[in-house]
Formats: C-alpha cells, structure tokens, sequence
C-alpha cells in the first residue's frame, strides 16, 4: 500500500470519527434542549409541549451543519449527507452546506412571497451551537442562557403554528416596518419618557404585593399609553397600535419562556451529563434565581417591546388571568385581557 493511499484512508478514518463525535455532541445537546424544553412548558405553558417542535430547526455546529425535525416541505429542498440519526423524539441529518462560523445564528425565517427560500411558509429556525454562542456572545456565562435562547426561537414556531396569530404577523408588519418602533423612540425623545413611564408602571405592578396598588399601576400604565398612542396618531399620523402589541406577544412572550425556563432550572436536580459536557454549567447557580438581578431579561434595551411584553405577561400571570390557551388561537391582544381584568 502506497504512503499516499496510507495518508487518504486516515484522513477518511479521522473524518468518520469527526462525524461521529459531532453527532454524538449534538444528540447530547438535542436531549438536553428537550428536557428543560419539556420541564418548563410542563410548568408554565403546557401547549408548547405538544409536540416536540413546531417547525424544522437548522443547527450550526462548528463541524457541520444540521436539520433537525424536517418536514417534507423543507427537505425537497436539502440535500441530506449521510444517514438520519435520532435524539429522544427528535430526528437529525447531516446537510450538504457550507459550515459558518463567523456569524451568530438565532432567529426565525418566514416568508409567504419567495417560494425559492427555505422558509417559504415554513418557520424555519436557525440556531447555532453553544460553543459559537459563547464565543460570539460574551455575556453567555451560563448554558441555560443559550438553552433559553433556543427554546426562544422554538417558541416562535409555536406562535407561528397558529393561523390567526400569523396573519396578524403578516399583516402589520406589511402595512409598517417592525424597526419602526426603533425609530420613533430615537427621533422623539417624548416617546421615549412616555415607554420608561409605561415600563416603570408594569414593573411596579408586578412587584407590589398589595391587590389595589397591583391595579392603580397597571391602569397608570394603560393611561400613559393610550396618551402616547393618542399623540403618535395625532402628531406623526400613525397607529403602531397592533404592530407594538404584535411585537410584544411576539418577542416579549418568548423571552418570558426564557424567564420561565431560568425558574425550572432552580428547580431541577443537578445533571452529571450536562457537567461533563460544559464547563458553563453550575447546578446550584439558578437556586435562589430573582429576574431582579438579571439584567439581561430586567432591561429595556433598544428593543423595548422584549421588556415591556415579558412584564405584560408576568402580570397577567401574577393576577391569574387566563390567556395562554386563546392569545395565539384568537390573537388577543394584552390590552383585551387587561381591559377584562380591570373593568369586570
């Protein structure tokens, strides 16, 4: 045997274990998604568990670059490189793609106007692995945080599976660019004290324990934003009403799973696997966990509508009111279930 075919059959032999080790990985990380995934939904948000996932998920691996839970309409246009492997519940392929590195991948892609894209009617997330997030995200100090970014993303393929809540999706943000939030609050400094107001108001309404004081906030926070609502149309001649309150049962929803899923963690027994397989994670690290502290889900950033719809829904849990079976079936808005709430 020749010294050069000696080289190739090690380089195919090293290429196989590549392969394998790297299936092994993601397996490891799908099980470990699925268990704080079903954990959290079991606790906060039952619905979400009823299926898996709720749309095809491409994972970014630093080696390859995977699909996982395809459906038929996102494999007729894959090419699949080599053969399917399972993970719980969860079916993965290896895909003929470039692998990506130089990017952080986190986010939904849907579409219902180019039938050449993957996602053409067909919620498709992009995630990447844990070991580009914390190189790309320096402030990931805990893989529970990368797990929420995930089930973030799969939420979003669960509001998305409900046809009202799309077309509602669709529709405003066909009549007004989503960044249009953005820029109003930076050429309008007016709009900006109107949302620290209205932020500062939910935040006390769900920090006070007193019922009454609990209602005088929320409906202060109800004024200030009919106020500027009232001024935004009046002045600028638009209505942001359902793009803002799309957007909050959109992304602000999603990032209260992340907060839920921080709560099922201080809850759940250490696991030796997931130990073995990071050095990220401290079991005993979300044991006394209070969203006061962490300022990553307790801050407004640019994005306004992530803080100020988590806070929505924590209120409406905080005062009991039922709204996870019908928000997205219905598409109710969070001023319908305050309203109802506080004029009986």
């Amino acid at each position: 045997m020749s010294i050069f075919r000696s080289f190739i059959l090690v380089v195919i032999a090293c290429y196989g274990l590549l392969f394998k080790a790297s299936a092994q990985d993601i397996s490891k990380w799908l099980t470990h998604f699925q268990r704080y995934k079903s954990a959290t939904a079991a606790a906060h948000w039952p619905g979400f568990n009823d299926k898996p996932l709720f749309g095809p998920l491409i994972y970014h691996d630093t080696n390859a670059t995977y699909v996982i839970g395809a459906n038929e309409a996102l494999l007729q246009k894959l090419i699949i490189k080599g053969e399917s492997r399972l993970s719980g519940a969860l079916v993965f392929q290896q895909l003929d793609m470039a692998v990506d590195t130089s990017s952080f991948q986190m986010q939904v892609d849907y579409d219902e106007t180019d039938s050449s894209l993957l996602h053409f009617k067909n919620p498709v997330a992009h995630v990447s692995c844990f070991a580009t997030a914390v190189q790309m995200v320096p402030k990931i100090q805990q893989v529970e945080e990368w797990l929420g970014m995930v089930l973030h993303e799969s939420f979003h393929q669960y509001q998305t599976s409900f046809n009202a809540f799309r077309n509602c999706q669709n529709n405003s943000q066909r009549l007004m660019h989503r960044d249009t939030l953005l820029t109003l609050r930076a050429d309008h400094p007016w709009y900006d004290s109107s949302i620290r107001q209205e932020y500062q108001s939910l935040i006390r309404a769900v920090e006070t324990k007193d019922p009454d004081s609990t209602r005088l906030y929320a409906q202060q926070f109800l004024d200030h934003r009919q106020a500027r609502y009232t001024r935004v149309n009046t002045e600028l001649g638009v209505d942001i009403r359902e793009l803002e309150d799309m957007l909050e049962r959109s992304e602000g929803v999603a990032r209260y799973m992340e907060f839920c899923l921080k709560r099922t963690a201080s809850t759940m027994p250490a696991d030796q696997d997931l130990q073995d397989l990071t050095g990220y994670y401290h079991p005993e690290y979300y044991r006394n966990y209070d969203i006061k502290s962490d300022s990553f889900l307790n801050s407004m950033g640019k994005q306004y509508v992530y803080a100020t719809g988590l806070t929505l829904t924590r209120l409406l849990e905080k005062n009991g009111i039922r709204f996870k079976v019908d928000m997205y079936q219905d598409n109710r808005s969070f001023l319908y279930y305050l309203g109802r709430w506080l004029n009986p």
